[in-house]
């Protein structure tokens, strides 16, 4: 009989034994599994996200919100600014192109963006990378028509919100007695389509607020079309509906309000989620720059904090920073299941140095037999290794598994599903390690049957 074979029917003398053993090891090598796995993609995916933002500017607050927000469409708002800085920074030299954005709905979840044709047209969500069409054309966008619109939305927070239900409504029809057509049009990204099933040339009704719920307010009276589909971009981008900004400041509600300028805070329906300040005609959530060269970040940044009222925050060192405090929780996870790992495996080594007593005479007929002190102590820092790889294999499985189930609450939490099937090189090394586990575990049952007197283990009163 080969010595597999006799690890093999140990396992299965004491298949009890190996199989709780097995398990808590597995409990263990799931949770490295897991954690290291979210924390690996979530890495990736927060530093991808950034790649096509040098600058983002919004209302005063904490820069790391409005990174969040802008970027990664997680969070809320910290409020507007005015329009007109949108207009200042597009003609500055150092800016390369800037990109107005105004948020506040939502549709089964994924945010609804207002923003102009030439966010899809010069972003590069990665790097050399621009926004591809999987089927469809881009919005159309109107400078002249979101100029207006937004001179309406200041007319309708002038009135009131008993005026602004009636005056939306006309917005919404397209104003005939001014004879304007108002297009209503989105481009999907290709998460937020694949799983609202929405397809170009459907129509959809978004609702106010970041999450849908029974108190959220549709907006009825101007359903938006869907006129196209972005490839996968592999980034925050695919999340999201990207709205014509002019489109945005005709819905109902979404109004404009005249007042003093207080800082930080804004009205959610006129591009933020806060009430608060309006600017001179207009007001956006936030706006994204490319700058000519990476050296004018730093300058800018300080004009923008210092001489106006908004804030202005590099994504890159924002996401440094949360990494970094996410990093310190990651590792005292990793810690609490790598000791689950160690504690199993030491757990595997008592209950077989404890069985030593009932198998000294099963040893003692081996050695009998002709079987070495070597095989004795192969067979059994086998069979411990053994019980450690089993319990290293469902652990993967296992963990595996739980990302799968937790995809849609990691989704939830950080703005993107990672894949239950998501593999990495290093857990072939998180395996090697719980089999070498299982042997530092076995050694000391190992020496024990390695000392194991034949005659005395051989006779009839032992």
């Amino acid at each position: 009989m080969t010595l597999a074979r006799i690890i093999l029917n140990n396992a299965r003398q004491r298949l009890l034994s190996t199989a709780l053993t097995s398990l808590s090891v597995a409990v263990g090598v799931a949770l490295i599994i897991a954690i290291l796995t979210i924390k690996l993609v979530s890495q990736e995916r927060l530093r991808v996200g950034y790649s096509g933002f040098d600058l983002v500017i919004g209302a005063k607050g904490s820069p790391l919100q409005l990174v969040l927000n802008v970027v990664y469409h997680l969070d809320t708002s910290p409020g507007n600014i005015p329009f007109s800085l949108y207009e200042k920074l597009a003609k500055d030299s150092r800016v390369k192109f800037a990109v107005p954005f105004s948020v506040g709905d939502s549709f089964q979840g994924f945010r609804v963006v207002g923003t102009t044709d030439a966010f899809l047209k010069n972003f590069e969500p990665r790097p050399n990378q621009p926004f591809e069409l999987a089927n469809g054309r881009i919005f159309r966008f109107d400078d002249a028509e979101l100029r207006e619109a937004m001179r309406a939305a200041v007319e309708r927070g002038r009135k009131g919100p008993a005026s602004s239900s009636h005056d939306a409504a006309r917005a919404g029809h397209g104003e005939k007695e001014r004879h304007r057509v108002i297009h209503y049009e989105a481009v999907l990204g290709s998460a937020a389509a694949e799983e609202t099933g929405l397809k170009t040339g459907q129509p959809f009704v978004a609702a106010h607020g970041i999450q849908e719920s029974v108190e959220s307010g549709k907006h009825e009276e101007s359903p938006w079309m869907v006129v196209g589909i972005l490839k996968p971009t592999g980034t925050p981008a695919d999340r999201a509906i990207y709205i014509n900004l002019d489109s945005f400041y005709h819905i109902e509600g979404h109004v404009i309000e005249e007042s003093k300028p207080l800082a930080g805070k804004a009205d959610s329906s006129g591009g933020g989620e806060k009430k608060g300040a309006a600017p001179e005609a207009g007001q956006i959530s936030a706006l994204a720059l490319k700058l000519r060269t990476p050296f004018a970040v730093f300058g800018l940044r300080k004009q923008i904090n210092e001489a106006e009222n908004a804030q202005a925050a590099i994504p890159a060192e924002e996401i440094r920073k949360l990494l970094a405090i996410v990093g310190n929780v990651d590792r005292i996870l990793l810690a609490q299941a790598v000791l689950i790992v160690v504690v199993s495996g030491i757990g595997a080594g008592l209950a077989m140095f404890n069985s030593m007593n009932e198998r000294r005479r099963d040893i003692a007929v081996m050695r009998a037999l002709g079987a070495r002190r070597r095989a004795i102590v192969a067979i059994v820092v086998g069979e411990a290794a053994l019980i450690a790889g089993i319990g290293g294999v469902m652990g993967v499985a296992l963990g595996h598994g739980a990302i799968q189930v937790a995809a849609p609450a990691v989704r939830a939490a950080i703005g993107f599903a990672i894949a239950g099937s998501t593999f990495h090189f290093f857990e072939v090394f998180v395996v090697f390690g719980v089999l070498l586990v299982g042997v530092l575990a076995g050694i000391g049952p190992a020496v024990s049957a390695y000392r194991t007197d034949v005659s005395t283990n051989l006779s009839p009163n032992a």
